[in-house]
């Protein structure tokens, strides 16, 4: 008969949606017996897509931390090798007393100073 709902899973009588309750029978799929199985099926389905999603998002956490830490234990090392190689300069570059007191003079006779 037109409008006649059987379970999907067992084949068993439904309703009618013609004659009945027409909300309650239009997207009924199962009947009483099997609609609780499947939504034990259907959790156990979504927990178990939820879990290897959630296993796979913190694997690929795991490595892009291993990954950023390396980067930053390297960046760590060449910031420790630049800040000294920036003193060693520093040191190499002052100048002593003498030099600044030859430096000054030079600069007197060549007339970029003038004298006081």
């Amino acid at each position: 008969m037109r409008g006649d709902r059987f379970c999907q899973r067992c084949g068993a009588y439904i309703g009618n949606y013609m004659t009945g309750d027409y909300f309650a029978l239009l997207n009924r799929k199962y009947c009483d017996d099997c609609r609780l199985s499947a939504e034990q099926e259907s959790t156990r389905l979504r927990v178990t897509k939820f879990r290897e999603t959630n296993r796979q998002r913190n694997k690929d956490d795991r490595n892009r931390l291993r990954v950023l830490e390396s980067e930053n234990e390297q960046l760590r090392r060449m910031t420790f090798e630049l800040r000294e190689e920036n003193e060693m300069l520093r040191k190499r570059s002052a100048l002593t007393p003498e030099q600044i007191r030859a430096a000054t003079a030079l600069m007197k006779l060549a007339g970029i100073i003038k004298e006081e």
